[in-house]
């Protein structure tokens, strides 16, 4: 059996700020994915399963916050660090990001996995980039 490398795709614009959303005692949008996000990385104890996180939105743009790892306690401390960035996210540069990550992994015989959280508009992303990620 084969390991697992997932890249988690953080949606941390000030979209995720609305607290439209109100699952279990959550109030906004970021604490219901930094719960859903924490329900994945919890969820296996494999140990040839690894995760890497990267937000979405901030002042220099896509920022990687932990290359893979399977260590929890890294996994929870980077997802507690990412803060809301008033910007919108950039979708393709985080997305291109994540599969450069995974082209770089160093278990080249793992399968492979880019989960993405959107909870913001998606204005500014241009048709074109949305047709290209699907496929």
């Amino acid at each position: 059996k084969y390991g697992e490398t997932t890249v988690l795709c953080v949606d941390n614009s000030g979209w995720m700020r609305d607290e439209d959303i109100e699952i279990s005692g959550f109030v906004s949008r970021f604490e219901a994915q930094k719960q859903s996000i924490r329900l994945i990385i919890g969820n296996d104890n494999r140990t040839d399963r690894q995760f890497s996180i990267i937000k979405m939105a901030g002042k220099n743009g896509t920022e990687v916050v932990n290359y893979p790892t399977n260590d929890l306690g890294t996994l929870y401390n980077s997802l507690a660090s990412i803060e809301i960035y008033d910007q919108d996210i950039h979708l393709a540069a985080s997305t291109s990001t994540a599969q450069m990550i995974l082209n770089l992994r160093a278990k080249q015989s793992t399968a492979l996995r880019i989960i993405v959280f959107i909870g913001s508009t998606l204005t500014s992303v241009a048709e074109h980039e949305l047709q290209q990620l699907a496929i």
